[in-house]
C-alpha cells in the first residue's frame, strides 16, 4: 500500500480546517423501530496529530458499515457487544491513517477494523488492517471480503459442510451475507435456491449464479420451495428466521445442516412479538444439525478467509455488489433503510 509522504501534511492541514468532530451517539434504545430518537450526531474538538503520543495514529473515517447485527445489540439484553445509552457507536469500517507515531502505520495508509462512528479518532493501531485499494475497492474490505464475506465463508465451510451436487436454499439472498452464500455455494458445486423481497432482486441473484430465486412477498416459501426443491433442501443457509425458517424446516432432508446467520424478520418486533416456531420437531425425526454462530467465533481464521475470498474475487469467480449511501450524517436512514430491504448486497455509508 502507498504511504506516499505528501497525504500527511494534506489531511493535517483539512483537519485543522475543520474543528468540529461528528460522531454518532446512541441516544436512547429502540421501540422497538429505529428513530432520529435512537441515534443521534454530536460534536467535539477534533483530535489534533500534534497531540499523538508514541504508538498511536490518528484516523479519518472513510466508511461505515451498517449490519443487522447493530439493531440487537441496541436491545438491553443481547448476545453481541451491547451498547450502553450514550456511548459513541462503533462497527466495522475503513478509515485512512492522517499523522501516525506508530511504526507500523504511515500517513497515507487504509485500515479496516472496528472503530467508532467518529469522523476523526485516535487509535493505538491493535487489531486494524492495513489494505490494498489499489489491488480492491476500499468498501469491498466491508463486504464480500469483511464480516459479511467471512461470516458466510466459515459458516458454510465449517457448519454446512456442503457437498457437491446438494441443494442449498439461502433465504435473504440479495443481502450482504446472502450474495456472497451464494456464489460460495455454486463454487463449490451445489444447486442453489434463493429467496429475496423484489422481482429486482430476484433478478440480481440470478445474474449473480443463483439457480433459483423466488418473491417471498409474492409466492409463499412452502409452496415455492416445493416446486424448486421437490427432492428436499440439504443445506439452509438462514438470514431470516422467523416464518421462513420454520416453512423450511418441513423441506429438509435427512442429515440436512441448518447455518443459522441470522433472523432479520425478528429483529425489530416489540417485546413478545418474536413468532414462535411451530416445525422444530422435523429437527429430530429428519436429524437435523442446526448451528448458529457469531463470526468472531473464527476470528483467528480470518486472514485464511481473507485470502481465500480475494483469490475468488480475482478469478472473477465472486462478484461484489454494494449499495453506497453518500454522508456521514445519512448513516441512521441507511441502517434504517437496511430493515425495510433498501440495500442490494452490502450496504455502506461513505463518509
Amino acid at each position: 500500500v502507498s504511504t506516499q509522504s505528501t497525504w500527511g501534511p494534506f489531511l493535517i492541514g483539512l483537519l485543522r480546517m475543520s474543528a468540529d468532530n461528528l460522531a454518532w451517539t446512541f441516544a436512547k434504545r429502540p421501540a422497538p423501530e429505529l428513530t432520529s430518537e435512537t441515534l443521534q450526531i454530536t460534536k467535539s474538538e477534533a483530535p489534533k496529530a500534534e497531540d499523538l503520543k508514541d504508538g498511536e495514529i490518528l484516523l479519518k473515517l472513510s466508511y461505515i458499515s451498517v449490519d443487522p447485527y447493530m439493531r440487537p445489540r441496541m436491545n438491553e439484553a443481547n448476545y453481541f457487544m451491547p451498547l450502553k445509552e450514550g456511548q459513541t457507536m462503533d462497527g466495522g469500517c475503513t478509515a485512512s491513517v492522517v499523522a501516525s507515531k506508530n511504526a507500523n502505520f504511515a500517513a497515507g495508509d487504509y485500515v479496516q477494523g472496528f472503530l467508532p462512528w467518529k469522523q476523526y479518532s485516535v487509535h493505538s493501531g491493535a487489531g486494524l488492517q492495513k489494505l490494498n485499494v489499489k489491488l480492491i475497492p476500499e468498501s469491498a474490505y466491508l463486504g464480500a471480503i469483511g464480516m459479511p464475506g467471512l461470516s458466510a465463508y466459515f459458516s458454510i465451510t465449517e457448519i454446512g459442510h456442503p457437498k457437491a451436487g446438494e441443494t442449498v436454499y439461502v433465504s435473504g439472498a440479495a443481502g450482504a451475507v446472502g450474495l456472497t452464500a451464494g456464489q460460495i455455494f455454486k463454487i463449490l458445486g451445489c444447486r442453489v435456491i434463493g429467496s429475496a423481497g423484489s422481482d429486482d432482486k430476484v433478478a440480481l441473484c440470478k445474474e449473480y449464479g443463483y439457480d433459483e430465486v423466488f418473491n417471498y412477498k409474492t409466492t409463499k416459501a412452502k409452496d415455492a420451495l416445493t416446486a424448486l426443491a421437490p427432492k428436499g433442501i440439504d443445506v439452509y443457509f438462514d438470514n431470516v428466521g422467523g416464518e421462513m425458517f420454520d416453512a423450511t424446516l418441513e423441506h429438509m432432508n435427512r442429515f440436512g445442516r441448518v447455518v443459522m446467520c441470522g433472523a432479520i424478520s425478528q429483529y425489530n418486533l416489540g417485546k413478545g412479538e418474536s413468532y414462535g416456531v411451530k416445525n422444530l420437531f422435523h429437527a429430530i425425526g429428519k436429524e437435523l444439525k442446526l448451528e448458529g454462530f457469531t463470526a468472531s467465533r473464527f476470528g483467528p481464521r480470518f486472514a485464511e478467509g481473507g485470502k481465500q475470498l480475494a483469490q475468488w474475487i480475482g478469478e472473477g469467480k465472486l462478484k461484489v455488489k454494494t449499495t453506497e449511501i453518500q454522508g456521514f450524517e445519512k448513516t441512521l436512514e441507511a441502517l434504517q433503510g437496511l430493515f425495510k430491504g433498501d440495500n442490494i448486497g452490502k450496504m455502506v455509508v461513505k463518509v
